[in-house]
């Protein structure tokens, strides 16, 4: 996104906070990068007001026109933090509504209930837009008063590069029945495993794989001792976190994605535009993405069972796997392209610098 901006003609900075490695390849793409100290579990109040003031420090020191705020944090921080700058356009991401919004109980309620307020904080500014990726969730900020619909539109997620995502053909062998995501619980990990083995206990040949890691900055964490068990065991196979997402996915004959809600998940962007058939809830964020019967299986979300049967019949059914990955390639290209997402994105700026640049002009003909 930051690279399309940079093609319109835009001087783009990026902030954040990320490993060293991770900073030097932003840089490495010619785009400018100031590190940020922020922790996405932190709630001391010390550290989180050292990171206010950071963000603020960064926005004096830049003075931008824009700002593109994305993700929980930032999308709070960063909107309080351009209150005091009104000439300053601003962009809001809603990616996903995090573990808060699936917290149970008295606590859970009072948590949302806390961020819908500070959400509606975060986006009464004059010249500002809040991008979702999925429907459900502009729904629901809505339907809180957390935002107003002339500011807000759904896009889909980050987009793909179906250039390099290509369909292969299936490999052969057991079928390769693949996770990739961060190894979360609310990402369906324990259903996973129990619809895997309620499918050995049918004798069917296939492979269990988990692509990716446990996220310790998350409470939902899988902890690795239970996925090396799980590989002990012979449930699954365990392939750890990969950069090379195209060819691995070359490697799966369907990808399944049990979670409990998405924001608009990459994976399964990713997988259809590769050709695969996807397996996924009938959740927020997943059931955009899966058209149920078509590119793919919806099944209830923490049932194993429903699970087991979804991933059943695409086991045994090659030429569904063959027709539905061929109709997910065609979505995938029609209405996930990042090139198509990021086109979107660019107006988005175009229009809010335009509006700006009329406001200014306006209140110096006030003034």
């Amino acid at each position: 996104m930051a690279k399309a901006a940079q093609h319109a003609g835009f001087d783009v900075i990026v902030t954040a906070s990320v490993e060293r490695d991770e900073a030097e390849l932003i840089e490495k793409e010619g785009i400018q990068f100031i590190p940020l100290r922020l922790q996405r579990r932190s709630v001391g109040v010390i550290s989180e007001i050292l990171c206010l003031r950071e963000i603020h420090h960064i926005l004096r020191q830049v003075r931008p026109h824009l700002v593109h705020n994305i993700t929980v944090k930032p999308v709070l921080y960063g909107s309080i933090m351009t209150r005091c700058m009104p000439t300053v356009a601003v962009v809001n991401s809603i990616t996903g509504l995090g573990y808060v919004f699936l917290r149970e109980g008295i606590a859970g309620r009072v948590l949302r209930r806390v961020m819908m307020l500070a959400y509606r904080f975060a986006f009464t500014g004059v010249n500002t837009r809040v991008m979702f990726h999925n429907m459900d969730d502009e729904a629901l900020f809505l339907r809180e008063g957390a935002a107003p619909k002339s500011k807000t539109m759904v896009i889909g997620g980050v987009g793909v590069d179906v250039d390099l995502f290509k369909v292969t053909p299936f490999p052969s062998g057991p079928p390769v029945v693949m996770v990739a995501s961060r190894l979360l619980w609310d990402k369906g990990m324990a259903e996973f495993i129990d619809a895997v083995r309620i499918l050995k206990k049918r004798n069917r040949r296939f492979r269990a794989v988990l692509v990716g890691s446990p996220d310790v900055g998350n409470p939902e964490s899988v902890p690795e001792k239970d996925i090396r068990q799980w590989e002990t065991e012979g449930v699954v196979e365990w392939w750890g976190e990969r950069d090379n997402m195209p060819s691995i996915l070359a490697q799966a004959h369907m990808v399944v994605l049990p979670s409990y809600r998405e924001g608009l998940p990459t994976i399964l962007i990713e997988a259809i535009a590769a050709g695969r058939p996807i397996v996924a809830t009938n959740v927020p964020g997943c059931r955009d993405v899966v058209h149920h019967n078509e590119n793919g299986l919806l099944v209830a979300p923490k049932d194993a069972t429903s699970l087991a049967e979804a991933i059943d019949q695409l086991i045994l059914q090659p030429d569904l796997r063959e027709k539905m990955g061929k109709c997910g390639r065609k979505l995938a290209v029609n209405q996930y392209s990042k090139d198509k997402i990021n086109g979107v994105v660019v107006s988005v700026y175009q229009d809010l610098l335009s509006r700006s640049h009329m406001r200014m002009e306006h209140d110096e003909l006030e003034w």
